[in-house]
């Protein structure tokens, strides 16, 4: 818990990432903050990358800090619950010039542990909170708890602390059932993904749906609307109830990606996996198990890791019905995604030459292996064909 001497409160001018930080910290403005509950409640200013509160290290009133070698590297574990909004959690230098490491938290991530490490504690001035949400609009974000972690605690063999988490006793949170597929968020996005799978003049009509991960089945409508012959699977039972109820001309059923074959439902000309990827934790088996059942291309929309390399991010998810069946998600990188769909068996792998038209999917590259920007998921599109596609609007990714 945090009292409420724990915390240093600062609120600095704003600064966009990769500017340095302010040269005079203590001159700020007002911070709504309170103590509730033994958490503290931080309002940010609504000016996107205005900082809201710092934690210095002197702050913190724990008297090991003051006894340990200052060459020991450190850990700060920092608990916290975005409520609304996105807010950055980082670790800045101990000259205030720039951050040593820094994760943007939102809404969707749920209430998360952000592990900040540092090679050495004398590096550290302390946590920095800042809103990264544009659009000028205040973040509310409640941390609960922020733990340190020294040296001779990280252990002798390597720089590991991972927090301690059983999912099977956490409750659902409110609002985490099937109402989650109808917020604003998914709302918006799955309007971006429809128009963009227009755009793309693929030959979708009349074709046979195998729609995998299809939540409450928006998108097996949309292939239905086009005169295919649709199959929906979801490893969620709640789901598949929803998409009874809302689209009972739509054949639903229960089966795990994951563990579960495919091939018990037939094969597909195409299978669609849009916003499922990233839930998973075995994200090569569930491809392969697609590549299983599809005749003709695969579509696939994740969030992704931004890196240039082959490689994987785990993710603790949420409980909640359109995250992780068990908490554990992923975030591959693109680099990822194209080696194993191509290793599975797809001969051709593309990407669109434009993205959709929403934020989630506008972003640069940066191989600074973010899977979250500007209060933004970072998310692509791939269309895996078993024949070479002479689309003009797809790019092949394989050399």
């Amino acid at each position: 818990m945090i009292e409420s001497s724990t915390c240093d409160t600062a609120i600095g001018e704003s600064h966009s990432p990769g500017r340095s930080l302010i040269s005079d910290w203590e001159e700020h403005h007002a911070l709504k903050a309170s103590i509730e509950d033994g958490q503290l409640r931080v309002v940010t200013s609504s000016e996107q990358w205005s900082y809201a509160i710092s934690f210095p290290k002197t702050g913190f009133e724990l008297p090991s800090l003051d006894a340990v070698d200052p060459n020991q590297p450190v850990l700060f574990c920092v608990t916290s619950k975005v409520t609304d909004g996105c807010v950055g959690i980082g670790l800045v230098r101990d000259d205030r010039t720039s951050y040593i490491s820094e994760t943007q938290r939102t809404v969707v991530d749920g209430c998360t542990t952000t592990k900040l490490y540092a090679t050495s504690l004398a590096d550290c001035y302390g946590i920095v909170v800042r809103n990264c949400r544009d659009g000028g609009s205040a973040s509310t974000v409640t941390i609960s708890s922020i733990e340190i972690v020294m040296g001779s605690e990280l252990g002798k063999t390597y720089p590991v602390y991972v927090a301690r988490r059983s999912f099977e006793r956490e409750e659902m949170p409110s609002h985490g059932g099937v109402e989650t597929f109808e917020n604003e968020l998914a709302t918006s996005i799955n309007a971006a993904r429809m128009a963009h799978l227009d755009s793309l003049q693929l030959p979708l009509s009349g074709k046979s749906v195998l729609d995998v991960g299809c939540g409450v089945g928006h998108f097996s409508r949309f292939y239905k609307d086009r005169n295919c012959s649709v199959c929906s699977v979801d490893g969620r039972e709640e789901n598949i109830d929803e998409l009874g109820c809302l689209y009972p001309d739509i054949e639903g059923f229960v089966a795990d990606v994951q563990r579960d074959a495919l091939s018990q439902f037939g094969r597909f000309d195409i299978v669609h996996c849009y916003g499922l990827l990233y839930h998973l934790e075995n994200p090569v088996g569930a491809m392969r198990n697609i590549e299983s059942v599809c005749n003709g291309f695969a579509l696939i929309e994740t969030i992704v890791c931004d890196s240039a390399q082959s490689l994987m991010l785990l993710a603790d998810e949420p409980k909640s019905a359109n995250q992780a069946l068990e908490g554990i998600g992923c975030r591959p990188s693109p680099s990822f995604i194209v080696e194993a769909l191509n290793r599975v068996g797809f001969d051709w792998v593309y990407a669109a030459k434009s993205p959709p038209n929403h934020g989630d999917f506008l972003f640069d590259w940066r191989d600074d292996l973010a899977c979250y920007r500007n209060g933004a998921n970072l998310r692509c599109i791939f269309v895996a064909s078993r024949d070479e596609q002479h689309n003009p609007n797809l790019v092949s990714l394989l050399g």
